[in-house]
């Protein structure tokens, strides 16, 4: 049995720190108008998850600056730029925007849905 010298490939201790940031898009209960359908989630300009009436979608990132958009069928919520430290959660709410009988927000790209950010950052 060797003891010493240890190959670093025998025994090695991966040193490398995950520096991350956390980011929280919810989407509230209730209401009617959209109530079973899901809203994508686009970080970045991917699509990171989707969202049901009253869940919530948590997504780890690296620290520095981003793109979050909430997307149904052709239109969405606006495209929200934010920044985000290492080890902090940015929180954004997604819902619909305006009323059930705001028909005409249907047919926009960015009128449908509203993204806003808990804590009023940006």
């Amino acid at each position: 049995m060797q003891v010493w010298p240890l190959k670093a490939s025998e025994h090695s201790i991966d040193l490398a720190v995950k520096m991350t940031a956390t980011v929280v898009v919810r989407r509230p209960p209730g209401g009617y108008r959209d109530a079973m359908r899901r809203y994508k989630v686009r970080l970045d300009g991917k699509v990171v998850g989707k969202l049901t009436a009253g869940s919530e979608l948590r997504v780890d990132v690296p620290p520095g600056e981003h793109t979050l958009q909430g997307t149904i069928d052709w239109s969405g919520s606006e495209i929200v730029r934010f920044v985000v430290t290492e080890d902090h959660v940015a929180i954004f709410h997604l819902a619909p925007a305006g009323s059930a009988v705001s028909f005409c927000q249907a047919f926009t790209s960015q009128g449908y849905l509203k993204l806003l950010r808990e804590d009023g950052f940006l």
